[in-house]
């Protein structure tokens, strides 16, 4: 029972109690929470576990098989990526405005047109 390598948790108590009290007890360092795979058995306390949690990684056999995170650190993620990809073509757009390699929309148009025969 416990992380990865070695286990954390008695026979008598959860694998997720002393993992998580190890990682409060480092006030500040994250320190991301592993479980076994077999952990997840029990939905309702895996559950609770990945909504407290920053980072849940699931373990078998020592290695990490997959992390898990809450829906609001999910979506925070998924938002962080899109607003870098938003940034990443903004940019893109300076550069080509700045290099010349731009048409107007006009033109655009014009050349969509001939080549498809619209």
């Amino acid at each position: 029972m416990g992380c990865a390598r070695g286990g954390l948790a008695t026979p008598t108590t959860s694998p997720f109690m002393d993992v998580v009290q190890l990682g409060h007890a480092m006030k500040g360092v994250f320190m991301p929470v592993c479980v076994p795979v077999r952990s997840m058995k029990n939905t309702a306390e895996f559950a609770e576990l990945v909504e407290r949690e920053r980072d849940v990684t699931v373990t078998k056999n020592g290695c990490e098989i997959f992390h898990c995170l809450s829906d609001e650190q999910y979506r925070a993620m998924r938002d962080e990526m899109a607003r870098a990809r938003l940034l990443s073509r903004a940019m893109r757009s300076e550069q080509e405005l700045e290099a010349g390699a731009y048409c107007d929309y006009d033109d655009f148009v014009a050349g969509v047109r001939e080549e498809y025969g619209l």
